[in-house]
């Protein structure tokens, strides 16, 4: 923070300013850091419907043994 105390004195609306800035600065980079990890996280399986019914055939190579 050694760059607050560069800033005049006599100027304090420049830093209020910089602290609106660095305060709208931050949550930018929170939302665009949350955005980031919803889009990393991995998608929810489809749900299983238990109703519907599920047909399995045996392939041709395993229903004929030779």
């Amino acid at each position: 923070m050694r760059f607050w105390y560069a800033i005049d004195r006599e100027h304090p609306w420049q830093r209020r300013f910089i602290a609106i800035g660095a305060g709208i600065g931050g949550g930018l980079i929170y939302l665009i850091g949350v955005m980031m990890l919803q889009m990393l996280k991995e998608p929810p399986p489809p749900p299983v419907d238990e109703e519907t019914e599920i047909r399995v055939s045996p392939r041709k190579s395993d229903a004929a043994p030779k």
